[in-house]
């Protein structure tokens, strides 16, 4: 990998040459699955989900526009409903979904 570095960094069309070593390389350097699993099982059991961040997601009206917040039932701006704009929370992973989904898009659930 060090030999593709060097070369890149003096001629970038080298690389095209040692895409392969790079790729064999890289997929070396990856973290294995069951790192990833046990990095999520530590994150759900201190209670976080990967859709903490929804907190900060807004549901636009679809008839003015206004960002509300998620779990508002009518729109600050207009008062038009927003029971359909609604995301759908996983409940096995927290993830946010959009309203029309049947199974979640983060872990595969039933919603």
């Amino acid at each position: 990998m060090a030999k593709s570095g060097v070369k890149a960094w003096l001629n970038p069309l080298n690389l095209l040459g040692e895409i392969d070593d790079i790729a064999r390389n890289v997929r070396w350097m990856g973290l294995r699955s069951e790192i990833w699993q046990a990095v999520d099982e530590y994150c759900q059991a201190q209670g976080s989900g990967r859709g903490a961040a929804g907190i900060l997601m807004h549901v636009v009206c679809s008839y003015c526009g206004t960002p509300n917040d998620v779990g508002t039932k009518n729109c600050v701006g207009c008062k038009a409903p927003l029971t359909e704009t609604q995301p759908i929370v996983c409940g096995k992973c927290g993830f946010l979904n959009q309203p029309e989904a049947a199974l979640c898009v983060n872990c595969g659930a039933k919603l």
